[in-house]
């Protein structure tokens, strides 16, 4: 992708300029080639040697793509309810909270780190990588999996509790989504939802109390198990998750 930047810098094809500069645009395209695989550091030293011997091909419209900061990023950790499961990534809630990002203006990146049947230990353990990048805002959704499989309360909301001061101590903001199921199961219990409280009360983080509140009770918001949404229902997750998730933006915003 990076050889390409020469060719639309000067608004010229090779084909059209001199054997001269035919000549310095190909050592631009090397260099790119080069430099932008051995870290950013050099990259930027590379720019102000071009700049000082004159290679005007190296600039342009993709170099200064590059050098723009990276987009802030969102990540939504969570299992299947987050993943999509049983919808195309394009419609899974956090598709469509980028959406409405997009259609707010609000410069961010949402990364769905949803993984299928994934528990509070298992995202506990993938944190450091789904934190990768310059990450500023943490949407926590877990626990389903962990109260389906007999989790006791206690190692859940330890695991959640150290996911959130991971994310802290890196100075990144938390949002923490409860959950509710229609009840009368087992394991969806009051003292298990309490848990979502307490952790949100310690830490001083906000907290969603159920993301299903708009969709659960409705047949055409949820897929045949009964358990994760359809696409209309992904729309209502990302409805009930926006008024918490909006200030959390804009504190950031603000903090920059």
């Amino acid at each position: 992708m990076v050889s390409g930047f020469s060719r639309t810098v000067t608004g010229r094809s090779k084909a059209g300029i001199g054997a001269d500069e035919n000549q310095a645009t190909e050592r631009a395209d090397a260099l790119m080639r080069s430099v932008t695989s051995r870290g950013p550091a050099l990259f930027v030293g590379a720019c102000l040697v071009a700049a000082m011997t004159g290679v005007s091909a190296f600039w342009g419209p993709g170099l200064r793509w590059l050098l723009q900061p990276p987009t802030p990023r969102i990540v939504f950790l969570g299992d299947s309810l987050t993943s999509g499961r049983g919808l195309s990534a394009t419609r899974a809630y956090p598709a469509v909270i980028q959406h409405r990002l997009d259609q707010a203006g609000w410069r961010y990146r949402v990364v769905n780190a949803g993984v299928s049947k994934g528990t509070s230990r298992q995202a506990l353990e993938r944190l450091p990588g789904a934190l990768d990048g310059d990450v500023r805002l943490l949407v926590v959704a877990l626990g389903a999996h962990d109260a389906r499989r007999g989790v006791p309360i206690f190692e859940l909301k330890a695991n959640l509790a150290k996911i959130i001061e991971v994310a802290q101590a890196r100075r990144i903001r938390v949002l923490i989504c409860g959950w509710a199921g229609r009840g009368g199961r087992p394991f969806d219990t009051a003292e298990l939802h309490a848990a979502y409280h307490d952790l949100a009360a310690h830490h001083q983080v906000p907290l969603v109390p159920s993301m299903l509140e708009h969709g659960i009770d409705d047949p055409t918001m949820m897929q045949p198990d009964s358990v994760h949404p359809t696409a209309a229902g992904a729309v209502a997750i990302a409805d009930t998750i926006w008024p918490y998730l909006e200030p959390l933006l804009e504190a950031d915003t603000t903090a920059r």
